[in-house]
């Protein structure tokens, strides 16, 4: 958890505390974005775009439509989780509960996320 949620950005002072100063972080971009394109060395005739990259239950809360504030999604595997849209702008979490970014596009939204471990 090195991202200040605040600013958007890479948390510097996280990352000198722990140490971390000579990890190499990737720029941030909106989970909708071109990284790049891969060949899957050489296994493709002509390399194919990478356009978005998102974790697993996020993407997960997409795919299952948690594209409206309120609308929340269970996953349970190796880890469980609920995210809620909460809506385009961040909410101080309470009752143990943590404040994430789902999803970054022109209009991102954040959820609240429970998880369970």
């Amino acid at each position: 958890m090195l991202l200040n949620l605040g600013a958007l950005e890479w948390d510097r002072y996280l990352i000198g505390t722990f140490g971390l100063q000579d990890l190499r972080l990737q720029a941030l971009r909106p989970s909708a974005s071109e990284f790049g394109a891969t060949d899957f060395d050489g296994l493709l005739e002509r390399p194919i775009p990478i356009l978005s990259m998102i974790g697993d239950s996020h993407a997960a809360a997409v795919s299952e439509g948690c594209l409206k504030p309120g609308v929340a999604k269970a996953t349970i595997g190796t880890g469980s989780s609920i995210l809620m849209n909460v809506g385009a702008k961040a909410h101080e979490a309470e009752h143990g509960l943590v404040s994430t970014l789902c999803f970054a596009m022109p209009s991102s939204a954040w959820t609240t996320r429970w998880k369970a471990s």
